[in-house]
């Protein structure tokens, strides 16, 4: 059973701005927030994986938590074994909500749906795609874009397929790699599937205003950013990675050629509000507008394209090295840097996911080690207030 402690919450304000910790009495238990939105009734969805006791699928359990709008806690579930490793993915269309898991025995994705209480769960095969790595929600299709993975065939699979698990669109496939390279792609696929080794930053999505699709997995041996219209005879165009050293940690299309990224560099990180790619004609390595030493290597990194103020503002959410949630707030039309802002204290903290609220705020889930060593599912809800704070007006 969870229960819900709030460290920050202003009985005068309530709903507009809290902080929640949810604990839990079993000891043995931790949880890894992957994704959250808000619901219709102003409540908040969490999306968590958590250790399995009997799975071949190491730390891939599927957990579901429901808040309300003060981010007390009112509910929780945990799927059953056969769907396990769900990505960062989930999403609110009308009553109901989805994310993107897997099979245990098949791999093959799922696409889960069920209503802001928890209930009337279900889960439809998506055909073809085994492996699930990515996935981004399309509202205008009703439909997600998916990354997936084929380790017989050593290729990465993308494709889009509507919320009853219909291909809307062809499933196209590129080489990762047979093996024998600097960096051995099953290798590597397996441990981030089974959790045993390095999280790689996957990502998938549309290109906004094109049918074109852009995606971040491996390539030909490198951890590269492609894109694809998804028809038969499209072989893709690239920037290609160094192998598994250099590569982008997340990418958001802004329009035409224009993506916010963050870029790693070894151990090295940066950020870019505002980035002209044109694959195949730029080295990665020469991308990083902004270099950020204090973040995390490697850790999640969320970006936010939003309005605030009736500004352009592209938000970038990380885990910095001093336990801290980190928020960096850009100015998207001339990517001019606006401010940053921590959350976190006492507590270890680490960045998982955002999303923007109803009434104007931002809510922020994470994890924080509850004595230093339990990891537990917290929510930071700032004002509209606190938002605008971020956000300089000239």
């Amino acid at each position: 059973m969870l229960w819900s402690c709030a460290e920050e919450t202003d009985s005068a304000i309530g709903k507009e701005k809290f902080t929640s910790i949810f604990d839990v009495r079993d000891f043995n238990i931790s949880y890894t927030p992957l994704d959250i939105v808000q619901t219709s009734d102003g409540g908040y969805v969490v999306l968590s994986a958590r250790p399995l006791e009997e799975s071949n699928f190491s730390y891939s359990g599927i957990h579901l938590l429901k808040a309300d709008e003060n981010g007390n806690y009112v509910s929780d579930i945990t799927l059953g074994d056969s769907l396990v490793h769900a990505v960062s993915s989930l999403t609110l269309d009308g009553e109901k909500l989805h994310f993107i898991c897997m099979n245990s025995q098949s791999t093959g994705a799922r696409i889960v749906s069920f209503d802001a209480s928890l209930g009337n769960i279900t889960a439809k095969m998506v055909e073809g795609l085994t492996y699930p790595s990515a996935a981004n929600y399309i509202p205008e299709s009703k439909a997600f874009a998916l990354l997936g993975y084929n380790s017989e065939d050593k290729q990465t699979q993308i494709t889009v397929a509507n919320l009853s698990g219909q291909l809307i669109k062809p499933l196209k496939t590129f080489i990762t790699g047979l093996g024998g390279g600097e960096i051995i792609i099953d290798k590597i696929m397996i441990e981030h599937f089974l959790h045993t080794g390095r999280q790689y930053p996957f990502s998938v999505g549309k290109v906004k205003g094109q049918d074109i699709y852009y995606f971040n997995a491996f390539v030909n041996y490198n951890f590269s950013m492609g894109l694809t219209n998804l028809s038969e005879d499209d072989e893709g165009t690239f920037m290609f990675g160094e192998n598994d050293d250099v590569g982008f940690s997340a990418v958001t299309s802004l329009g035409n050629a224009s993506y916010a990224i963050a870029r790693f560099d070894h151990t090295d990180t940066y950020l870019d509000p505002n980035a002209s790619l044109s694959p195949g004609a730029i080295d990665p390595t020469e991308i990083g507008y902004n270099p950020y030493p204090e973040l995390t290597p490697h850790a999640t990194i969320k970006i936010l394209p939003t309005e605030i103020s009736e500004k352009k503002i592209i938000v970038f959410g990380s885990s910095t090295k001093s336990k801290q949630i980190g928020l960096y707030f850009y100015d998207q039309t001339t990517r001019a840097f606006h401010t940053s802002r921590y959350l976190g204290f006492s507590n270890p903290y680490e960045f998982s996911s955002m999303t923007r609220t109803a009434d104007g705020g931002l809510a922020i889930c994470g994890v924080t080690y509850l004595a230093g060593r339990f990891p537990r599912i917290c929510i930071f809800k700032l004002s509209e207030e606190d938002v605008k704070e971020n956000v300089v007006i000239e």
